[in-house]
């Protein structure tokens, strides 16, 4: 109504005046946006430096039993005001709180532990979402943005990490910050799998449904793709049960390599 009332109290202006008043306006508008030319990525590692990288990223797999633990136990040494619950940080303390102990803790968290029956299967669900810090008084920090949660039975483990996460007293993945969504599976007797995008130690790397079935003998199906500190991408695709393949770079081949998962493989089922 303000503009209205304005529109219709303001001086008249001629047609002419209206035009010279839309060619002052251009000539003093902002001049068009030059064109930037920016050279392609180039890549930086041979074929065999590629896998070799991706065996290195995936010789420490993001474990969300890690950040799990850590949680409770940096919760188990907060006091009954704060953060006043063993399990979660409610809203109370989002600008956080100092217990006796001299742990601070901030944000809000949503602990998760209950049965699943689906499809079937059962089992046990387990797992921290939330947005918070939790600080030690010698200086540690857990900090994290996301969920960390697990299903599981005795032939069943499915793992999922989503979001930011960075425990500063945890093993060298944890420590130097995670960040991505990854999920990783083992069924007993049929596969282990790596699904998603993650930064693991500095080492940006992507499962396309990359499988590992029982009957391959550690060999792969599906691709893995891994960024190069140029900022472009490698892919490797893989035929059923072979490991051996192609290196393409931003669709450029680049050579053949063969990426041992062995190692990988193991520690998954380990974890069940």
């Amino acid at each position: 109504m303000i503009w209205f009332l304005l529109a219709c109290t303001g001086p008249d202006v001629s047609s002419a005046d209206a035009e010279a008043q839309h060619q002052a306006h251009e000539d003093t508008s902002s001049p068009a946006l030059p064109d930037i030319e920016q050279a392609a990525a180039q890549p930086t590692m041979t074929a065999d430096e590629v896998a070799r990288t991706i065996e290195l990223a995936l010789s420490s797999p993001p474990d969300p039993d890690e950040i799990i633990e850590a949680y409770l136990w940096l919760m188990s040494q907060g006091d009954d005001v704060c953060p006043g619950d063993e399990h979660n940080i409610t809203d109370l303390w989002l600008y956080g709180c100092e217990a006796l102990t001299g742990y601070s803790y901030a944000g809000v968290t949503d602990w998760l532990d209950t049965p699943f029956d689906e499809g079937g299967m059962s089992g046990s669900v387990m797992g921290i979402a939330g947005d918070f810090w939790i600080d030690t008084p010698q200086g540690d920090q857990l900090e994290a943005g996301g969920h960390s949660i697990k299903a599981f039975n005795p032939s069943l483990l499915v793992t999922e990490i989503v979001g930011s996460f960075r425990w500063s007293g945890g093993s060298d993945w944890l420590a130097s910050g995670y960040s991505g969504n990854l999920t990783q599976e083992y069924v007993v007797g049929a596969y282990v799998a790596f699904r998603g995008a993650a930064n693991i130690n500095g080492v940006h790397i992507a499962g396309h449904e990359l499988t590992f079935p029982e009957g391959c003998n550690g060999h792969p199906v599906g691709g893995v793709s891994l960024r190069d500190p140029s900022g472009g991408w490698y892919r490797l695709d893989f035929d059923v049960c072979d490991s051996c393949t192609e290196v393409v770079f931003e669709g450029t081949p680049v050579g053949e390599a063969c990426v041992d998962f062995g190692n990988y493989i193991e520690i998954i089922k380990g974890r069940l």
